[in-house]
């Protein structure tokens, strides 16, 4: 419709109507229309295999463990797979261990222990295990796509 045929003083905002052409039936084509995808776009938009980085840094390193999620096609590199692992086991391990040691506080320290300090160990013991589970994806990741490098080797 023109701008100059419609005139809105004359309806009330639940009289209006829009004009959307969907398909009435369930077919291929209806599930493009929502928003869905064809299985061909789904499978070219499968990821690429990762490829090794020698002498790797530790920015990369921690970049490409958190980038390379869940991905265990390709290669890493032994430089790389160190520093990554270091940086998953150190810091889970360090996690871990401010919570071990704010909960002694906390049951050893009485009433002495501040509110804001209680809040933090609580706050860490929910953290905690969330932060297993967040590493859990890409720690076995590099691992795999490591033990691709020494297979092909």
């Amino acid at each position: 419709m023109a701008s100059a045929d419609f005139d809105r003083s004359q309806e009330s905002p639940r009289q209006r109507t829009y004009d959307f052409h969907a398909p009435t039936e369930d077919d291929p084509d209806a599930l493009s229309v929502g928003g869905f995808d064809d299985e061909e776009e789904i499978l070219a938009e499968e990821r690429k295999a990762a490829v090794a980085v020698p002498n790797c840094s530790f920015p990369l390193a921690f970049k490409r463990f958190y980038s390379q999620y869940w991905l265990s096609k390709g290669t890493a590199s032994a430089s790389e797979f160190l520093w990554g692992m270091a940086w998953s086991l150190g810091s889970t391990i360090f996690c871990f261990a401010l919570t071990l040691w704010m909960g002694n506080v906390v049951e050893t320290g009485g009433d002495s222990v501040s509110s804001l300090f209680r809040v933090l160990y609580m706050l860490m013991a929910y953290v905690a295990p969330g932060w297993l589970l967040v590493h859990i994806g890409p720690t076995f990741s590099l691992l795999r796509r490591y033990l691709n490098l020494r297979r092909a080797a």
